[in-house]
């Protein structure tokens, strides 16, 4: 995109190239390309786009054109070092970045167009193509492709190095997530053998997992949030009696400590908290009978004391929990009939409910974060199976917008947030396989 006009070049050995104005919702033939080819890649620096490699004809894989939209003119560029069709292309400061591809593998170069010059950069530790890339923060991800489909690596250009989000060690679904003083706690789920009381701590500086003492009750379907620099595992279904759980746990980073709480006064499982003002809400869920609630039960920590607030209007499992403002909104979903799209908005200050716009994809045992003001609906499933769907939620304009989708479509997946950065972790499968997979947004 160049000035608000989208341009689509070349595809299957063609040099066409045509603009689309969103403002008219019209497409405008422009000047062919030099070179005709398909699996190419296209970045935009200082108003100027850079269509770079492709197959076709002998030289297409090194070949780089400029095209300027105020002259509607191409110009060649030198060529590539390394040949290469569907790779990636990032620009982060200026600087064009052409990413793995085949035969590229996991080569990378760095174009100036200042000085018309490449420079071969350090390479990512995977080899493969038909991978995304985007740009976050100066910051270069490549996502997926053919040859690792879940690998996502993140390349800072200040420093020339590639670093990969390890997963976590013990793969699972259904787990918990928060994070406490800078660090992602995540706590119980499940995989194919038994239910866990694993902790696992990821540090995002080092870029590694430590593993934490476990919770005194092996649980799934839990949820969890941080309080005061502790972190609560709330409810779930226990691994001993399989049964729903009241269960109320504090774990103390600073001594890598649990201590059992006052048990909440409904046994639930995949219900969703959120932390308004040092009180914990526990909303939602499915109670003992298997059927929806409506349930929202606050806990004070200074009091250790539990107290009933007003229902949700709809009741349901499987639902996620974000804070922006201090309004607290519960996000979609599942009653014992449907998946749901609802959004209800809880205010403690009068202990009410609100109707918002709903979500426009319908689903449960999603997670939900919040980051600079936006609430983050991430994956979950529902008829179509397991969802990578991101959409956000601007409580200022009450409306929902499509974000990029996550590498990786799960349910029972758990999330945190972190300095401005999302972090998905865990979940189920298409086959209901445990990942250990961290994906970050």
């Amino acid at each position: 995109m160049v000035n608000g006009i989208i341009y689509a070049v070349g595809g299957w050995s063609r040099a066409t190239v045509e603009a689309y104005d969103p403002a008219t919702d019209t497409w405008t033939t422009k000047a062919s390309m030099p070179t005709a080819r398909s699996g190419l890649a296209v970045g935009v620096v200082n108003g100027i786009l850079y269509a770079t490699g492709g197959s076709g004809d002998p030289t297409a894989g090194t070949t780089v054109e400029a095209y300027d939209p105020a002259t509607d003119t191409w110009t060649t560029k030198a060529s590539m070092p390394t040949a290469r069709w569907a790779h990636g292309v990032g620009v982060v400061n200026g600087i064009l970045y052409a990413v793995g591809g085949s035969p590229g593998g996991a080569s990378m170069g760095a174009y100036d167009p200042a000085t018309d010059t490449w420079t071969t950069k350090t390479p990512m530790s995977t080899a493969r193509w038909g991978l995304g890339v985007g740009v976050l923060a100066d910051l270069l991800y490549a996502a997926g492709g053919v040859g690792s489909s879940r690998m996502v690596e993140a390349y800072d250009p200040s420093t020339d190095v590639w670093t990969t989000n390890p997963p976590m060690p013990t793969a699972r679904g259904e787990l918990a997530a928060a994070v406490v003083d800078g660090t992602l706690y995540a706590v119980g789920g499940a995989n194919q053998e038994s239910f866990l009381a694993t902790v696992e701590a990821y540090d995002p500086i080092a870029n590694t997992w430590t593993t934490k003492a476990p919770m005194p009750t092996a649980r799934v379907e839990l949820a969890a949030a941080a309080v005061s620099g502790r972190l609560y595992a709330v409810g779930g279904i226990d691994g001993l009696n399989y049964e729903r759980v009241a269960t109320l746990e504090a774990y103390d980073p600073a001594t890598d400590t649990w201590t059992t709480k006052a048990s909440m006064p409904t046994a639930r499982c995949q219900l969703a908290v959120g932390v308004l003002n040092g009180i914990l809400y526990a909303i939602g869920g499915s109670d003992g009978q298997g059927g929806p609630v409506a349930t929202v039960e606050a806990y004070d920590p200074a009091s250790d004391t539990w107290t009933t607030k007003a229902p949700m209007p709809t009741a349901r499992w499987g639902l996620g929990v974000g804070v922006v403002n201090g309004i607290l909104y519960a996000v979609g979903g599942a009653n014992n009939e449907s998946f749901l799209t609802t959004v209800e908005a809880y205010d403690p200050a009068t202990d009410t409910w609100t109707t918002k716009a709903s979500m426009p994809t319908y689903r449960s045992e999603l997670a939900v974060g919040t980051v600079n003001g936006a609430l983050y609906a991430l994956g979950g499933a529902n008829t179509e199976g397991p969802l990578s769907t991101v959409e956000a939620y601007d409580p200022a304009t009450d409306t929902w917008r499509t974000k990029a989708s996550m590498p990786t479509g799960r349910n029972g997946v758990a999330a945190g947030v972190q300095g401005g950065r999302l972090f998905a972790v865990g979940g189920f499968d298409a086959d209901y396989r445990p990942l250990a997979t961290l994906e970050v947004y």
